[in-house]
């Protein structure tokens, strides 16, 4: 089914879609998201992380335009519940472009709770929430997140000041964010952002 026909149901075709494409027959990045990622902490450990996106302005005309069904150029609180449910639907099968370490062992990331999306100063915002297996202390677990698109189509940057933020009582934590130094995307040429949650025991 071509992109043109499915566009007006489901956004994260036109993401998905060039997964599909042979990558080296088109430039990339096309897609740009500005990131972050909300650690949530019940009674010093954490339970579940909520991810946070901000489309560039030219995916958020595109992505309204679509939903948009009384074209009034803006998203109702109908039609962004709308593109939501159609997002996490084609987002599940990339796994979010959501990857989770716990420790050495990659996270499965099978479903995502309380997908919603809203427009905000001329851009597109996406929030869901990854609940871990169980609750992990870390300060005994590092816990490792990275977001991206393997095809490297849509480029992920976790927020420059803020990339980890903290809800509920934490430990003292911190962020390390620097070049995943063990994983490659797109032909070995681009090394994703690995954000680390840091915590001291003292």
């Amino acid at each position: 089914m071509s992109f043109g026909a499915r566009s007006a149901k489901a956004l994260v075709f036109a993401l998905v879609m060039f997964l599909a494409v042979p990558p080296r027959a088109q430039a990339h990045p096309h897609v740009w998201i500005d990131a972050f990622v909300e650690v949530v902490f019940d009674k010093g450990r954490v339970t579940a992380l909520r991810i946070n996106w901000t489309f560039d302005p030219l995916f958020t005309g595109m992505a309204s335009a679509d939903f948009d069904a009384d074209g009034n150029a803006e998203l109702d609180n109908e039609e962004a519940a709308e593109l939501a449910a159609n997002s996490a639907e084609n987002l599940k099968d990339v796994g979010f472009f959501t990857h989770i370490w716990l420790g050495a062992d990659p996270l499965e990331i099978a479903a995502a709770e309380d997908f919603t999306a809203w427009v905000k100063d001329g851009r597109l915002n996406f929030a869901f929430t990854v609940a871990l297996p169980e609750p992990i202390d870390p300060t005994q677990t590092t816990l490792a997140v990275s977001l991206y698109d393997p095809s490297y189509y849509i480029e992920i940057t976790p927020d420059q000041f803020d990339p980890l933020r903290f809800t509920g009582a934490a430990a003292p934590c911190f962020a390390n964010v620097q070049p995943d130094p063990q994983r490659t995307i797109y032909f070995g040429l681009v090394r994703p952002d690995l954000m680390q949650l840091l915590c001291n025991t003292s």
